[in-house]
């Protein structure tokens, strides 16, 4: 299941400093009920995460997080992006993503070095103190692994990584989020990888480059070839259907769509830590959302939309997802 751990969703509001007392408003805009983080094991869906860690950018002005003693404000990334068109090669790209940090940014060191057959791409913080449980390094880590992987179109196999910082208590969510033999107590934050992918060409077009910053941090949440699992199946399945007929497309319909027998797949998602039932709980929950937050349909409209049998069933699911009713939370951003 695409989730990730208490602990990150946690961490990445450290960095608000005097600003912690919004982070109850920031989980509940999010659509994370605050109350699901308190079982330690609990997980929560990307597509959530991710809109937490651009709501603390936005709060803070900060793609840093707070996590750096100087800022990096919004737009920075942008910005070093529309340089990525006239980069041929991912060699380039990560030249100029180098040269790029180290001039603008004080607290940030970016290098790439070449070996005989390995490329590596090191990521350091000037100073660690405002990072003392490591979230911006790993965090730095995820983006220079997903984006580049992105940009050349398909997934960069890790030989090895390598972090500056003590075995973790997370130390399995690492092995999750890096597929590669993981060192830790290292000289620096390091992706190592076939050097043969530096000479690899640049394929996405600047209006997607541009369409994955103003998405930024959504598309770097998916690991690398992850893309084909029965989930991502599933959810494409379901993405054209609008959401009141999705309401009704059952498990057997997917099932023939797929060529697989239902038992199949719910054992399947069940090894994943999913199901059915979840992934149409989490689309009605995205575009619930995203109809309060950028519509001006009424509650019964969206509960209609959304496939509920009655206005109050819509409330009470949403009162579950985010902790607050749907009227409250519209009130949140009109």
């Amino acid at each position: 299941m695409a989730t990730i751990c208490r602990h990150h969703v946690l961490t990445s509001m450290t960095g608000l400093g005097d600003k912690k007392r919004h982070q109850s408003t920031l989980l509940t805009q999010a659509g994370i009920n605050p109350s699901s983080l308190i079982p330690e094991n609990a997980r929560v869906h990307t597509d959530q995460v991710a809109r937490l860690f651009q709501l603390v950018m936005i709060t803070l002005n900060d793609e840093f997080m707070g996590f750096t003693e100087v800022p990096s404000k919004m737009g920075t990334f942008a910005l070093m992006s529309d340089l990525i068109p006239q980069c041929l090669t991912l060699k380039d790209q990560l030249k100029q993503t180098a040269r790029f940090y180290n001039l603008t940014h004080p607290n940030i060191e970016f290098d790439l070095k070449e070996y005989h057959k390995d490329a590596v791409l090191s990521i350091s913080l000037t100073d660690n103190s405002n990072d003392d449980q490591h979230f911006l390094r790993e965090f730095l880590m995820v983006i220079w692994h997903r984006f580049p992987s992105w940009l050349i179109g398909e997934p960069i196999n890790l030989r090895a990584v390598e972090f500056s910082f003590a075995r973790p208590d997370h130390e399995s969510e690492l092995n999750v989020m890096f597929p590669a033999a993981i060192s830790y107590r290292q000289n620096s934050n390091r992706l190592i990888f076939d050097r043969r992918y530096l000479s690899k060409p640049i394929t996405r077009t600047r209006s997607e480059i541009q369409q994955f910053v103003r998405r930024s941090p959504y598309d770097i949440m998916t690991i690398p070839g992850r893309q084909q699992t029965l989930e991502s199946q599933i959810e494409r399945l379901l993405a054209p259907h609008g959401a009141d007929r999705m309401a009704n497309i059952t498990l057997h319909d997917v099932a023939e769509q797929l060529f697989m027998s239902p038992q199949t797949i719910q054992r399947r998602l069940s090894d994943s830590g999913t199901s059915f039932n979840t992934i149409k709980e989490n689309w009605r929950r995205e575009r619930a959302i995203k109809l309060l937050q950028n519509s001006q349909l009424s509650i019964e409209a969206i509960s209609e939309r959304l496939g509920f049998s009655e206005a109050r069933s819509f409330t009470r699911a949403f009162k579950t997802w985010t902790g607050l009713s749907p009227r409250k939370y519209r009130q949140m951003f009109f």
